[in-house]
């Protein structure tokens, strides 16, 4: 049975690449659209590499040849030069001046100077009040260190033998609360950035902060003046040039794809609550087709109504590769139905009056149709599937290879992306309460997955940033094998990374302890670490400890310094002598700026959905007031300081 092509539909004569028969399945690779930005980074036209260890010994070669020499020694050698049968000399070595040579014999230095409450070299996200000091310039100065391109010079820092740095480890610890006394200042032009530690009001519990470093940096969380990003992801992530964003969607508009390229995989399942397993008998799985049967590709959708709390199936289509619809079937559902919600669903009361399909007639009907090889397309599928109760592998979601503006974990609505890339209106009925086609629906997942597939892999995403480890694992100017640690807490909306093209170790812990174990064991030999602690945070009751979180909550913020306090010497400590250590923590309690941007959320969900906001209450309304109060409990949230030592060696250096 083989899958038709109309050869008079411009679309489908386009697409025909998108067969997907067993042969050219075997030819394909699953390789993941952002990591076409190591393309470009490896691409042509990068300066040439250099090797980062610096060798002394040819340094006093150097050196001893510019050495005068003694009289009668040179025509000597001169004469014994010519009496030899050369046909090559030697490649002449680089003179070095014997300041230079000096001056590389010293130990590398961090220099930091911020005076100003204003940088001009900072840069800054919204929100910034010039009080701060930018969080993204903690980023700049890794990449710095590290001479990773593209780079713009610091006039904040001074760098010297950088080259001799042998790694830097950057460790969040949010929750410490360390107040300091220019806080007290009024007047802003007398504040300062950089504060010597003295400054800082002593907290017991904290030894390791007050005796490893000089100063302290007032420092400005990521975000808006609304909002606050989280630093985790802000450090790990390196925005693109805008010569290489238009480079990489200029090489992907010519590379060719097919639908296999844009299949979830297991990973993606697994984070995006795909079902992976049968959770009981009235689970269904789809089954391996026929010897003689070749693949299909189909376009699902459901409507679901209210039973209580859950969702139940109430309509399903299926739509085949060419538009035609397979099955459109109303469905009856077990649970008495107490809201129909039929100004998203189009379902009624009277639809459904007489029908006996149910869901256990539906999932007869899809394995009829659909086996384990056939490619699924749809919108946030695994709310189908998993009310379906149906277990497939094979799936392309619009609301993924499609991204929001705001990047993951946030997911662009169906009829946005509709309006945005096919220039259509669907949906239409949500705005007068007829409700959702699903066929409709359907039909509009297939046509952005076929406009995907002409117009390239990273087409409808956000090509704006790339990740730093994979930046520092491909750079074009240290020739070694730069490999990176990342150690923190599990995440499972977190973007899929390639361990092996980013040369990234990632390991994860249920508490800090487990946190420093799995540092400890596996930050030999890695360059660049990310380091993750939470017990004072969670211990300040910031917010919910996870599930699966097996430390110590006993709300006693002093062991938890205590506590941090010992990891952070061992983390430092395991670090080789000329490491780089910056210590960052947010200060600002965030849970009020939660409470309100929760507030506004509710209201402007009520506000779309018609409800009568003169009877709201004013503690669940939102106002210009509230938004005021929004706007000063950010600022308070986003209140960080940072600590930066460059780790000295044992012996005393090398004497002038």
């Amino acid at each position: 049975m083989n899958a038709e092509v109309d050869v008079d539909d411009p679309l489908s004569t386009s697409t025909s690449r998108l067969s997907i028969c067993h042969a050219e399945m075997e030819e394909l690779g699953d390789k993941h659209p952002r990591l076409q930005v190591r393309e470009l980074l490896d691409g042509e036209g990068q300066i040439s590499r250099r090797d980062s260890a610096v060798s002394l010994n040819s340094f006093v070669e150097d050196e001893q040849q510019q050495l005068p020499k003694k009289k009668g020694t040179e025509k000597r050698r001169r004469s014994s030069a010519q009496s030899t049968n050369i046909t090559q000399q030697p490649a002449k070595r680089e003179k070095i001046h014997k300041r230079k040579l000096k001056k590389l014999l010293h130990p590398p230095t961090v220099e930091i100077h911020l005076e100003k409450p204003k940088d001009k070299d900072s840069d800054a996200g919204d929100g910034d009040d010039g009080k701060r000091f930018s969080f993204k310039n903690l980023r700049l100065l890794i990449l710095q260190v590290f001479n990773v391109p593209p780079s713009n010079k610091m006039k904040w820092c001074k760098l010297g033998n950088t080259e001799k740095i042998p790694a830097i480890c950057f460790c969040l610890v949010p929750g410490l609360q360390l107040e300091n006394h220019d806080d007290k200042e009024d007047d802003p032009s007398k504040q300062k950035l950089q504060l010597p530690i003295s400054e800082l009001k002593k907290v017991d519990g904290l030894p390791f902060i007050y005796e490893n470093f000089d100063t302290f940096i007032k420092t400005l969380s990521p975000g808006t003046k609304d909002s606050i990003h989280l630093p985790l992801q802000a450090i790990t992530n390196v925005q693109l040039t805008k010569n290489e964003k238009k480079a990489i969607l200029q090489k992907l508009q010519k590379e060719k794809i097919t639908i296999r390229d844009l299949l979830m995989t297991e990973h993606h399942l697994v984070q995006h609550n795909y079902p992976r397993v049968l959770a009981d008998d009235s689970w269904k799985e789809t089954q391996p087709p026929d010897e003689s049967a070749t693949s299909h590709i189909y376009a699902l959708d459901c409507e679901f109504c209210k039973a209580g709390t859950i969702s139940v199936l109430t309509r399903i289509s299926l739509v085949d590769f060419k538009g035609n619809v397979v099955f459109d079937e109303l469905v009856k559902p077990a649970e008495e139905i107490t809201d129909y919600v039929t100004r998203y669903s189009g379902i009624t009361e009277e639809m459904l009056e007489g029908v006996e399909t149910t869901i256990h007639d539906i999932q007869d009907l899809f394995l009829k149709h659909v086996s384990s090889e056939d490619i699924l397309v749809g919108h946030s599928l695994e709310s189908d599937l998993n009310v379906m109760k149906i277990m497939h592998s094979k799936v392309v979601d619009t609301a993924i290879i499609y991204e929001h503006n705001r990047g993951p974990p946030s997911k662009p609505s169906l009829r946005w992306l509709a309006q945005q890339y096919l220039k259509s209106d669907i949906q239409t009925g949500e705005d007068n309460g007829a409700g959702h086609s699903s066929i409709e629906d359907a039909k509009a997942c297939l046509d952005l997955v076929k406009l995907k597939i002409q117009s390239g892999r990273l087409f409808g995403t956000n090509v704006g940033e790339v990740s730093i480890f994979l930046r520092m694992a491909h750079n074009p100017n240290y020739s070694g094998d730069f490999k990176s640690l990342w150690v923190g807490y599990p995440n499972p909306r977190e973007p899929y990374l390639d361990l092996e093209d980013f040369k990234l170790t990632k390991v994860t812990g249920k508490n800090d302890d487990e946190v420093l174990e799995n540092y400890l064991k596996e930050i030999p030999n890695k360059k660049f670490a990310v380091v993750n602690l939470r017990d004072v945070e969670l211990n300040s009751r910031w917010g919910n400890a996870p599930e699966y979180y097996t430390g110590v909550l006993d709300y006693d913020q002093e062991k938890a310094f205590e506590r941090t306090n010992e990891r952070l010497k061992q983390i430092y400590e395991a670090l080789p002598e000329w490491s780089l250590f910056i210590c960052y923590s947010q200060l600002g309690d965030p849970r009020e700026m939660y409470r309100l941007q929760g507030v506004r959320r509710e209201f402007q969900k009520m506000a779309k959905e018609n409800v009568d906001i003169s009877k709201i209450s004013s503690e669940d309304s939102w106002d210009a007031d509230k938004l005021d109060e929004l706007l000063k409990a950010t600022a308070l949230a986003r209140e960080a300081l940072t600590f930066i030592k460059l780790k000295p060696s044992k012996s005393d250096g090398i004497s002038e």
